[in-house]
Formats: C-alpha cells, sequence, structure tokens
C-alpha cells in the first residue's frame, strides 16, 4: 500500500489520491455487504436444513467416508431407541459390520459411497443387541452421497422409512387370513359332520337337533333354526314351521315371542324376503338396513341384529330354509362363508330326497311283499344256471332251459301248487322235475314262450307235484333280457287242475261244483280278511320309544292309548331296558299291571294339558303300593308326552325317568316331534282300518251278486234239465241225452261266468255281442226244453252302455228269468228292450200266478239283487204284481251321457 501510495504521489496529486482511495473503500464495503448477505442467507440455509432435519418424521442419518455416524436426527432415535454414540459403538464402521452384510444394506451404501442414489428393499435391523433400549425396526433405507466443493464424496445420507407399523399391519392382516382360513377349514370340518350325521341316520329328523346345534356354533350366530315351508292350518295360506332350534344360552326361542312358529307362520308377514327364498336365493341382511317398519319391529322383537337365511332346495323347490341369527353383534357373512353354508343346505336337501326315496322303496318293497304272500295266484322268480341266446332254435331253446332252469323264490301260495307247504322249499327246484315234458299242452307253451321273446299271459301247462299228481296251471311269465340272452324273470301261476278235473266229470257236476264253489268262496273271504288286515305298528312304535327313551336317558317309555268312547286307558306297549315288551306281554302279565294302579286314574290323560308335564312319584298320585313298586326300580318321575290328533287326545307316552329334573326345550321339542309321527301314524292306521272295512263290505256285496246270479241261477237250470232228463231217461234215452248235453253246456258256461265274476269280467256273451244278443241267448239257454215260452223283442236303434251297465241289465233280465222258472208256474213271458233317443226301458212280463208285493216282510236276495243292481247304475226299477194277474219288472235307464254326467 505505501509502495502503491508513493507511486501515487509520484503520479498525481493528492486529491486524485483521494478520490481514489475513496472508490477503492466503496468498493470493499459493497464486497463486504455482498458477502454480509450471502452469510446471512447461508445460515438461514443452515437453520432450515437444521429444523428439518431434527423435525422430521422420518429417520435421517449422516455417515462420513469412515463408516461412522456424524449426525442422526429424533426420528433416527426413536427408531432404533440409541443415541448416536451407541449407535456407532454398535454400528461403526459400517464396513465392518457383520448385521448390515446379513441383512444386505452394506452394499446400497457402498453404491451410495461410490456416488450413486440407492433404494434397498425392506429389511430389518435389530438395534437391541448390544443396548436393552434398542429395537428390532423394520425399514426401507434410501442412501444418497454428499459431495464437497471439489465434487468429493464426503457423507452420505441414510434415510429411512419407519415401517414397524406396516408390517404390524400387514401381520394383522395375514392372522386375520389364517383366521378367516381356519374358521372355514372349522366351517367345512363341520359341514362334513353334518353331511356325515344326515348320511349316516336312517331318519334324518332324528339328527336335526345336533345338525342345526353343529351349524350354530360353528358360524358363531346366538341362534340357528331350521324351518319348513307348509300352509297355516286354519287359513290354508303359506306358512313356515319351526322343526328345530339352537340358541346360545341366554338367548330366548323364536317360539318365545312368536309361538305361531310351531304350527305355521304365515310368510305374507315376511313377504320382503320370501319371494327371493322360493328362488332359491340366500337372505343376508342387517336389521337396521330393514326399510319396512313392521317387518323391521319383527326382528327387533327376537333380539336380531342381523341374519343370514340360506334356502334348503328339494327338486328345485324351496322346501325350508337355514336361519342364523346374530343378537350380539351384526355381523354380515362373506361369498365363502355362505357357500360353504349352501352345502350344508345341499346336504340336509339330499337326507331328504334320499329319506323321501327310501320311503317310497320301503312302502313299494312292504305292497310287494303283501301282494307276494297273500295272493291266492303262485308267484314267483325263476334263474337260468347259464344265459341261454334268444337267437338259437326253439327246439335248443327249451332243452337248454330245462337243463339250467331252477326256481329261486316263491310265495307260499306256488308251494301248495306242488304239495308243499312254504315258498322256502320250492328254492332250488328244478322245472324238468315238475314238467310233463312229453305233454303236447306243456311243450307247446315252452315253445310259445320262446317264440314271444320270453313272454307269455294265461298259457296252460301239465305239470307233477312232489307226490306225483298230475297238476294244471295257466302260466304268465316275462323274462329279462341282456345282450340277447336270457338269464332270469318272474312267473305267476293259477292252479287250474280242479276246473279240469270237473271238466272231465260234468255227470257229478253238482256236488263237485257245490264243493268248488264253496271252497272259492273260502278262498276268497280269507284273501279278503288278508287284505282287510290292519299293517302292525308295533315295531315302528317301539323304535319310537327306545329312540325317546335313549335320548331322555330313561329307563322305560311306555305307551297309553286312550278310548274316549269308552273312557278307558290301555298300557299298549312298554319298551324297558333298551327291550320291546309288546301288548300281548303286557295283558298277559297282570301282576305288573296291577302294581300301575293310581289313586287319580287320570293322571295320564289330562284334557287340560297339550304340553309335556312331569309326575313325581309320590303319593297320593301314585298308590303307595306303586310308588314302592316304582321306587324299587329307581324310578323318581315320570314325563307324560300327551299324543293329540287336532282337538282329541288318543294317547300318552310316558317317560320313566330316574331323577325328577326339568328336560330341556331342544329334548321335549324332539320328544314331541316323535310324538307327533306316532300320533299321525296311529291315526293313519285306524282311518285305514276303517277304509278297508268299507272297500271289504262292498267287495263282499259285489261278489254276493255275483255268485247269486251265476253259479245258483245255473244250478236253477242244471236242475230243470236234469229233472227233465230223469223224466224221459226210459222213454226217450235221446231226447234225455240231449238234456243232459244241455244241462252240461249250462253248468261249463256257469262256472265260467262264476270265474269271470270273481275276477270282475263282462259276461262273454255282452263281449261277442251286444245287449239285444247277450238278451236273446241268455233267453235260448234258459228257457230250452222248458214248458216255458218266451217272446223277446227289441225295439228302436240298438245304442251302446257302459259295460257295467250292459252288465248289470244282462244279470236282472237274468234273475227275473230263473224267478218265472222258480217260483211264477207261467207257460208265457215276454221280454221287450225298447231303445229311444234318451232312454232305454227294459220289461219282464209273466202270465204265472203272481203274488201281494204289500205282503212280502222283506224283499228275497234276488230282489235286492235286482235292485242293487239297478240302483248302481242309476236306473228305475219298478215290480207291479197282484195274486193270478202275473208279474211285471220294468228297469228304465238314460242314454243321454249328459244327462247322465249331469246326474
Amino acid at each position: 500500500m505505501i509502495e502503491e501510495g508513493n507511486r501515487m504521489n509520484e503520479k498525481g496529486t493528492e486529491p486524485e489520491r483521494i478520490a481514489a482511495l475513496e472508490a477503492e473503500l466503496a468498493q470493499a464495503r459493497s464486497h463486504l455487504e455482498t458477502l454480509q448477505q450471502e452469510n446471512d442467507r447461508l445460515r438461514k440455509s443452515e437453520s432450515r436444513y437444521r429444523q428439518v432435519f431434527e423435525n422430521a418424521p422420518i429417520s435421517m442419518v449422516l455417515i462420513n467416508t469412515d463408516g461412522y455416524c456424524t449426525q442422526i436426527n429424533s426420528a433416527a432415535e426413536d427408531l432404533f431407541g440409541l443415541s448416536i454414540n451407541q449407535l456407532n459403538q454398535q454400528a461403526a464402521p459400517v464396513f465392518d459390520n457383520s448385521q448390515l452384510a446379513e441383512n444386505g444394506t452394506l452394499p446400497y451404501m457402498q453404491r451410495a459411497f461410490a456416488g450413486e442414489a440407492v433404494i434397498e428393499p425392506p429389511t430389518t435391523y435389530d438395534a437391541s443387541r448390544d443396548f436393552e433400549s434398542g429395537k428390532f425396526d423394520h425399514g426401507r433405507g434410501h442412501y444418497a452421497p454428499i459431495w464437497n466443493a471439489a465434487g468429493v464424496v464426503e457423507e452420505i445420507v441414510e434415510i429411512t422409512a419407519d415401517m414397524n407399523v406396516f408390517f404390524a399391519v400387514q401381520k394383522e392382516l395375514l392372522q386375520e387370513k389364517d383366521r378367516a382360513t381356519q374358521e372355514r377349514a372349522r366351517l367345512l370340518s363341520t359341514i362334513a359332520e353334518v353331511a356325515n350325521l344326515l348320511l349316516r341316520s336312517p331318519d334324518y329328523i332324528t339328527v336335526l337337533p345336533d345338525v342345526v346345534r353343529l351349524l350354530g356354533e360353528a358360524v358363531g350366530s346366538d341362534r340357528c333354526a331350521l324351518t319348513q315351508e307348509t300352509t297355516e292350518p286354519q287359513s290354508d295360506k303359506p306358512a313356515v314351521k319351526l322343526l328345530n332350534e339352537w340358541c346360545r344360552a341366554g338367548i330366548p326361542s323364536v317360539l318365545v315371542g312368536s309361538p305361531e312358529f310351531q304350527a305355521g307362520f304365515m310368510t305374507d308377514k315376511l313377504a320382503a324376503f320370501e319371494q327371493q327364498l322360493l328362488q332359491g336365493e340366500t337372505v343376508n341382511f342387517l336389521v337396521a338396513d330393514v326399510e319396512e317398519p313392521c317387518l323391521r319391529a319383527f326382528f327387533e322383537a327376537h333380539g336380531c341384529i342381523s341374519l343370514l337365511i340360506v334356502p334348503i332346495l328339494v327338486q328345485g323347490q324351496c322346501w325350508g330354509h337355514i336361519g342364523f341369527d346374530n343378537c350380539g353383534e351384526a355381523r354380515l357373512f362373506d361369498e365363502a362363508e355362505i357357500a360353504i353354508l349352501k352345502i350344508a343346505a345341499d346336504s340336509i336337501a339330499a337326507a331328504i330326497e334320499r329319506q323321501a326315496k327310501e320311503d317310497e322303496l320301503r312302502k313299494s318293497e312292504a305292497l310287494y311283499r303283501s301282494l307276494f304272500e297273500i295272493s291266492s295266484e303262485g308267484i314267483y322268480r325263476w334263474h337260468l344256471d347259464q344265459p341261454v341266446s334268444v337267437n338259437l332254435t326253439l327246439h335248443e331253446q327249451v332243452e337248454l332251459v330245462y337243463r339250467y332252469h331252477s326256481f329261486v323264490q316263491a310265495n307260499d301260495a306256488l308251494a301248495r301248487m306242488y304239495g308243499l307247504e312254504k315258498g322256502e322249499e320250492i328254492a332250488g327246484l328244478r322245472l324238468a322235475t315238475v314238467h310233463q315234458q312229453s305233454s303236447e299242452k306243456t311243450l307247446a307253451m315252452m315253445q310259445t314262450i320262446c317264440r314271444n321273446g320270453w313272454q307269455i299271459r294265461n298259457a296252460e301247462s301239465e305239470e307233477m307235484d312232489v307226490n306225483g299228481k298230475k297238476r294244471y296251471f295257466l302260466n304268465s311269465i316275462i323274462s329279462i333280457i341282456e345282450d340277447e340272452c336270457v338269464s332270469t324273470g318272474w312267473g305267476t301261476q293259477i292252479d287250474i287242475t280242479e276246473l279240469r278235473e270237473t271238466q272231465q266229470a260234468l255227470l257229478q257236476a253238482e256236488q263237485e261244483q257245490t264243493t268248488e264253489l264253496t271252497r272259492a268262496n273260502e278262498a276268497l273271504k280269507r284273501s279278503l280278511e288278508v287284505l282287510a288286515t290292519e299293517p302292525d305298528l308295533d315295531k315302528f312304535i317301539d323304535h319310537v320309544l327306545g329312540v325317546i327313551a335313549r335320548q331322555m336317558n330313561a329307563p322305560a317309555s311306555l305307551l297309553w292309548l286312550f278310548d274316549a268312547s269308552l273312557q278307558t286307558v290301555t298300557l299298549h306297549l312298554m319298551h324297558i331296558n333298551d327291550q320291546a315288551c309288546p301288548s300281548a306281554q303286557l295283558r298277559a302279565n297282570a301282576a305288573h299291571s296291577q302294581q300301575l294302579r293310581l289313586q287319580k286314574p287320570n293322571w295320564v290323560f289330562r284334557l287340560d294339558q297339550r304340553q309335556p308335564y312331569l309326575l313325581e312319584v309320590v303319593t297320593p298320585i301314585f298308590t303307595q303300593a306303586s310308588c314302592t313298586f316304582l321306587n324299587g326300580m329307581g324310578i323318581k318321575a315320570i314325563l307324560i308326552i300327551p299324543l293329540w290328533f287336532g282337538e282329541r287326545l288318543i294317547g300318552s307316552f310316558a317317560l320313566r325317568l330316574s331323577e325328577a329334573r326339568t328336560s330341556q326345550p331342544s329334548e321335549l321339542e324332539f320328544v314331541q316331534a316323535l310324538a307327533h309321527q306316532v300320533t299321525l301314524a296311529i291315526q293313519l292306521s285306524r282311518l285305514a282300518e276303517e277304509a278297508q272295512k268299507t272297500v271289504l263290505l262292498e267287495e263282499r256285496n259285489r261278489m254276493a251278486r255275483e255268485i247269486h246270479d251265476t253259479l245258483a241261477q245255473g244250478f236253477t237250470g242244471i236242475v230243470v234239465h236234469l229233472e227233465g232228463a230223469e223224466s224221459v231217461m226210459s222213454e226217450d234215452p235221446e231226447k234225455a241225452r240231449s238234456r243232459l248235453d244241455r244241462a252240461r253246456q249250462l253248468a261249463r258256461e256257469s262256472l265260467a261266468e262264476a270265474r269271470r265274476s270273481v275276477q270282475a269280467l263282462r259276461p262273454r256273451s255282452l263281449e261277442t255281442g251286444n245287449l239285444c244278443e247277450a238278451i236273446s241267448r241268455l233267453i235260448q239257454i234258459m228257457s230250452d226244453d222248458t214248458p216255458l215260452q218266451i217272446q223277446f223283442e227289441c225295439y228302436g236303434t240298438t245304442q251302446p252302455l257302459p259295460d257295467h251297465h250292459e252288465s248289470h241289465l244282462l244279470r236282472i233280465t237274468q234273475e227275473a228269468v230263473t224267478n218265472i222258472l222258480k217260483h211264477a208256474d207261467a207257460t208265457h213271458a215276454t221280454i221287450t228292450l225298447t231303445y229311444t233317443q234318451a232312454i232305454l226301458c227294459l220289461q219282464i212280463q209273466d202270465d204265472g200266478q203272481g203274488f201281494e208285493i204289500r205282503s212280502l216282510k222283506t224283499d228275497g236276495f234276488g230282489l235286492v239283487c235286482m235292485r242293487d243292481r239297478a240302483k248302481e247304475i242309476g236306473a228305475d226299477f219298478s215290480i207291479l204284481s197282484h195274486p193270478g194277474e202275473g208279474t211285471t219288472i220294468c228297469v228304465t235307464t238314460r242314454l243321454d251321457p249328459e244327462a247322465e254326467q249331469h246326474d
């Protein structure tokens, strides 16, 4: 400066020098101000950086090239739980830290020191290895280099996001997923258990309480109910009926608020959901979301917050529903849960369908077995040891049949045809043993069977029974053909041996025909008695008693029946110690019955009580002797379950209990459901018995008329001809032989008509001609070679009538002619059959001795038959007669179908 001043002194004057100095000073001041401003800006920038660094919610750590932390913010201290000194003690230098090498962080730090900004994947760091305050954290580091003015990396910054919350949430989600998976697995396991219960149980009704309990517990609902679509008893409107219900402890039954669910709750109250359910759709809703106020109030009254209703579809129709009620916490089921519960509904539907089919099969088998056992026809199943090809010649097929054919199964009727007692004795019998193979009739039958595709109807055969007696049978056979080979089949057989023998000895017809008729009537009577016998329900009822006893842990269960008309009580069945004690044994054990006498005999039948009630074994309800007897067996109480059918009490179950305990509602519902089944079974059995009695009476009356109008009248004609033959036997043998031939013909026709009548077939004469022709033929047969002259006229255009109308009119004519021959002492008779457009009139008039109708105290059987026949076809019947003036019978019926239908 001195040298520069000297130079200025040398060059210029003092003022110039001063001015130069002032200019330099101003420049220096300006530069100083600029430096001061830059310094202020740097201080502000550093302050902002410090605030950002310290207050950042994300961890920030500065690491120098030696691998030590030079600065960390509070977020980093919170993340690691360590101070900078603790962190350096544990982690520095980072290049030698094994944990950073193991978790994959070190390579990303090295890349940052090399000048690259990098982001590592999520990883973990355990800062608690050396310090108790350290934490195990999840993070994801962002590493960036920091350069100096020379462009050299002096430090790197580690910015780490705290992912502990994320991983905690992720862990919770995984745990929730695992829990849901376990819940679904448990639900699927429950569904499998339900399906197994339904599959193994012979009666799905018995396992429904367990099914609803398992489902309710599995899904965590407060109430699970199984309902069935039905109709309300009084209005016959659509309704749902509660079958079974499970409730969690403290949750009331739906019957508490809506007892009508027991018999039928009308679905119009649930119209908002019923249509969806009928279409097979699941209903899953919150009660608060129900728009209809009344319906929402209905659910709230039962404590429901949310519901799931799954329909049970049987053959595409809504059979019922499974309902899951949540009363404590609202819950909407997800699709996976609903899909699983639909499997449960399908399992119940499958059990219902299976049992319905099994019931139908059992009924069908029972009907077949009844027909098989009570049939008067022989019924059998046959088998060929080796299949026979239907493509062989007739001779080859017949030969192989006799070689391989044997009886497999037969009823007692067939056994008796071969001189045996039981159908089991027929099993294994060879066809070649019983068939008369030399018989042309039998050979023709066998060839016809083969020719007609191994089927035949009413073909006659000659065979031998086990005693060597020749037998004659009418055979009907059907076979099973597979792959053009026959191996098995069924057959029926009617024994016509007696009929054939009767035909061969017609001159002894009267005795043999009478014997045959008596035998036929007895056989028919036995058949009708068997048909009218009611099914034995004791086994079924005993099964129910056993189930109830086991369910209620009762040593014994009893069925009492009440006769309201006689006001009597009968102990019908007892199931004790898991064994049946039928009514016959109870009646035989009078001493046992005496021990059950009570001071008040109406304890079993209380007309004021429809629900089960409990009686303790104490006096004065029971006698002292009864108390001693029951207490000796360990019986302390008796539970009574009334059996009501509508408003009529028909009986009750009595369960002997070893302790006086209060039964659970589910137990009582189960017992009442079985009691209801037994009630229906008893009532249906009684109704069936009454119906069978009615049908039997009608059939007996029909057969009586048919027998009277065939054999009885045939015998009358036979007697007339036989007496005529006897009177001219010595004088005119030819005429006598003619009369015998007529008697033989009449006997054959009478037998044929009797057989057709028993089989409810039309008279043969009506099958080959109309009513006029049938009456004309009847008159010719009955009046031939008799002193009675009958004139028959048919007027108008013959019109067809229903078969049973023509049969009844022909039988009325036959009865009238028989009465003329037997009682009228007439020489002439006139029969007219007049057809008009709408009316048919049958009139029979004779010139006999007549009678006073009013003098008859009762009509003879013949007049009763004629009146009954006229009544059955809706015809008017009248009879006019006076002593000495003959008799006129008139039957009038309508021909107009519309008029007949209107009547």
